[in-house]
């Protein structure tokens, strides 16, 4: 499958995983998984079948066996600017590490969760630019908008 950078539709910015602490699985995940304003290496992602249903798994390139997380729980029912659940990393892949890409008609995708449906990844770039090169908030939500729309760019 291929390799990918993950664009906020929205904000322009780059999905980014700091996995150096995620050394074994955690029950609650771990890492962080926010935003930044350049392709980097912790902005490279390979995307992968995860079984025969078409869920997939994002993988970071940079931390092998290192996996895109969302728990869906607290993610309220509605857009806000609070949005919730967690968004973060996983070593290996559990239930909670596999999506669904669904394409849009102007060609940009919804990362929706596999083990909670409705609910799709949702990137806050505000404040993200050259000055302040990484930060926003990555979570998620049960009502999906321009937030929620991504780009995958071949890497």
């Amino acid at each position: 499958m291929p390799v990918v950078v993950i664009q906020s539709a929205e904000f322009g910015v780059y999905l980014r995983m700091d996995a150096r602490e995620v050394t074994s699985k955690a029950d609650d995940g771990s890492g962080t998984v926010n935003c930044q304003y350049q392709i980097a290496p912790w902005e490279i992602f390979e995307i992968s079948a995860a079984d025969d249903d078409g869920a997939v798994t994002i993988a970071s390139v940079s931390f092998p066996g290192v996996y895109l997380r969302m728990d869906a729980h607290g993610a309220p029912p509605f857009a806000s600017d609070s949005c919730g659940g967690t968004v973060n990393c996983q070593y290996g892949v559990g239930e909670w590490a596999k999506f669904r890409l669904e394409e849009q008609a102007d060609g940009t995708f919804l990362i929706g969760s596999a083990a909670f449906p409705g609910a799709y990844l949702r990137i806050d770039g505000r404040g993200v630019d050259e000055a302040e090169p990484h930060g926003g908030i990555v979570s998620c939500t049960y009502s999906p908008g321009g937030w929620e729309r991504v780009r995958l760019i071949p890497q």
